[in-house]
């Protein structure tokens, strides 16, 4: 087996593995020495792939996350309403951060502590479908500053407080921050 080969192998394995002991234990109860443990690796190892259990927590994600851009490149070319396909960005997002709340917040919480989460491939990308969709519909000055605010209204810990603390509906969810955000500051220019 050669070197390239076997890295792959173990990629997968510590992915499987950690996925298998989230779903099991939860996200906050795992640490990385006891996901090397399960998957019978040293500690070397696990840290040459993921320097962190966000970056684990990442790459569970990936498919879900590569599918939701897809499914926005798509919308782009059929929805000209640039109110709808935000909300429709936003609805994906949601979606996605039904089924994996924790995994998300692992993300956010050391994203947060290393002050990078705004600079993550991830959000970076998310935030230009947002920002362009706010800068075709023309009711702020300063887009960036304003996709920043409105993403960070999406935050994992804002997210399931409101859902599933407070009950709103996803959709609900959804619209009670774009209106606030887009339908709110329409009345005068920002």
């Amino acid at each position: 087996m050669s070197k390239r080969s076997d890295a792959i192998k173990n990629e997968k394995l510590i992915i499987k593995t950690a996925n298998e002991l989230f779903n099991m234990y939860g996200v906050d109860s795992i640490s990385m020495k006891k996901i090397a443990e399960a998957a019978q690796i040293g500690k070397g190892t696990l840290y040459r792939h993921f320097s962190n259990k966000s970056d684990i927590c990442s790459a569970l994600l990936s498919q879900e996350i590569e599918h939701m851009f897809n499914q926005i490149d798509y919308k782009k070319k059929i929805q000209t309403d640039q109110q709808k396909l935000l909300r429709f960005i936003f609805l994906s997002l949601i979606e996605i951060m039904e089924k994996n709340v924790s995994l998300i917040k692992e993300i956010e919480r050391s994203d947060k502590k290393n002050r990078v989460l705004m600079q993550t491939p991830f959000y970076v990308k998310l935030k230009s479908e947002v920002m362009s969709c706010i800068t075709k519909m023309d009711i702020v000055n300063d887009p960036d500053f304003h996709a920043d605010i409105l993403l960070n209204s999406f935050s994992a810990d804002v997210f399931e407080y409101q859902h599933y603390v407070k009950k709103i509906p996803s959709k609900q969810f959804v619209d009670r921050i774009l209106k606030i955000f887009v339908r709110g500051i329409q009345s005068s220019k920002l």
